[in-house]
């Protein structure tokens, strides 16, 4: 007998076993050796199917395998792999970002423990927790570039004297970086270096027109009222230079000091205001002294050179009746902005008459004067109110 007809015989023993216990149909007898082999062919089929199923021998209530990873576009800062290429974290920062200014300009979000992090800005090249280098870089990423320690950057400067000088602008040290700034100019290197009358330094030594000595004699029209003298350089043109000391220089229409000019020297040959002297400064003008300018928020307002700029505007310049020149024009109490105000008597004839300004105060008018057909009593039959208290034709009998 083969081992088959063996494992059916021993399932037709266990049939008997139980027959006493349970009922059962009646299973037809089989002789595995004569029977015909295709009719077992379905349970050995059966079986193999069970085979091909990868969970067919689970036994049930099992726990069920975890699922497949849902895999994302975009790796985000979480702790886990979210594009499923087998890195965590290869964070992307996108639109997020951290300082953006300076030496941190484009300075990425970093990802780290699975949070966005601010980056280390101590490793960032030229990066200072408080700006100390001047170097034309915005080392702390406020926005604002080389502002500590360096007040006077960017403020105009100059180089070398006379025709020499070159103006600049205040700049960063390139070999002092935590030094004081320096001028951006240099002076000029190609001076004449030989001295002329022309008012200017020619020899860039800070000196005008020095060392040119002096020529002929004056001709007789030069120095009038000047005692004689020599042609020299005096302020950048040949002049007449007495032999003798010259007088100082006043406010006459005369050349005192026999320089060839007349009341030069402005402000320094008058002397300050009488009243209110440091109001304005004073001009020599037509051999006079003058108001030459007033200083802010003073005004010269009755021409007069002995009080300087005596007027300073009140209400804001805006004229009130008080007596005063208020907006410093000149004139006091014109033209008024303060409304006037209504006059004692306002009816009839009077209807709409306001106070006039007289002397600096808010006066009655004359109504004699101001009123035509004013009557202090009412005596004309005429239909008005001539007394303007309000009644028409009182006190006039026959009157209608």
């Amino acid at each position: 007998m083969t081992g088959a007809p063996n494992a059916r015989w021993c399932s037709a023993a266990l049939w008997v076993l139980l027959a006493g216990c349970v009922s059962a149909p009646e299973l037809p007898a089989i002789d595995y050796d004569t029977a015909d082999q295709s009719a077992l062919a379905p349970d050995r089929a059966s079986a193999e199917a069970d085979d091909a199923i990868p969970d067919g021998g689970r036994e049930v209530g099992a726990p069920s395998p975890p699922p497949e990873p849902l895999c994302m576009d975009r790796e985000a800062c979480n702790g886990r792999d979210d594009d499923c290429d087998g890195v965590i974290d290869e964070f992307s920062p996108g639109e997020l970002r951290s300082i953006d200014f300076g030496v941190c300009d484009d300075l990425p979000i970093e990802c780290r423990g699975g949070q966005p992090t601010e980056p280390d800005l101590r490793v960032v090249p030229g990066y200072e927790l408080d700006e100390r280098t001047c170097d034309g870089l915005d080392n702390d990423c406020d926005n604002v570039v080389d502002e500590s320690h360096f007040g006077d950057l960017g403020q105009p400067c100059g180089q070398g004297q006379g025709i020499c000088f070159r103006s600049g602008v205040r700049i960063c040290d390139p070999r002092v970086p935590f030094g004081p700034t320096i001028c951006s100019a240099a002076a000029a290197a190609d001076a004449m270096r030989v001295e002329k009358c022309n008012g200017l330094d020619d020899d860039c030594d800070g000196t005008t027109d020095e060392g040119i000595g002096r020529g002929e004699a004056c001709p007789l029209d030069a120095r009038q009222p000047c005692a004689p003298g020599r042609m020299g350089c005096a302020d950048g043109q040949w002049r007449c230079l007495p032999d003798e000391a010259a007088a100082r220089e006043v406010c006459n229409g005369v050349d005192d000091d026999c320089d060839g000019r007349i009341d030069e020297d402005g402000p320094q040959i008058c002397a300050p205001f009488e009243v209110n002297p440091g109001s304005g400064t004073p001009l020599c003008i037509d051999g006079e002294c003058g108001v030459g300018w007033c200083n802010p928020g003073s005004f010269d307002s009755d021409g007069a050179a002995r009080n300087g700029c005596e007027c300073t505007p009140r209400f804001g310049g805006q004229e009130h009746c008080n007596g005063l020149d208020d907006d410093c024009d000149g004139e006091a109490d014109a033209p008024l902005v303060e409304a006037a105000p209504a006059a004692d008597l306002d009816e009839g004839l009077c209807a709409g008459l306001r106070r006039r300004c007289v002397g600096g105060a808010w006066r009655e008018p004359s109504y004699p004067d101001d009123v035509p057909g004013f009557e202090a009593i009412e005596i004309t039959c005429d239909r008005l109110d001539n007394d303007c208290d309000g009644a028409v034709d009182e006190g006039l009998d026959g009157c209608r």
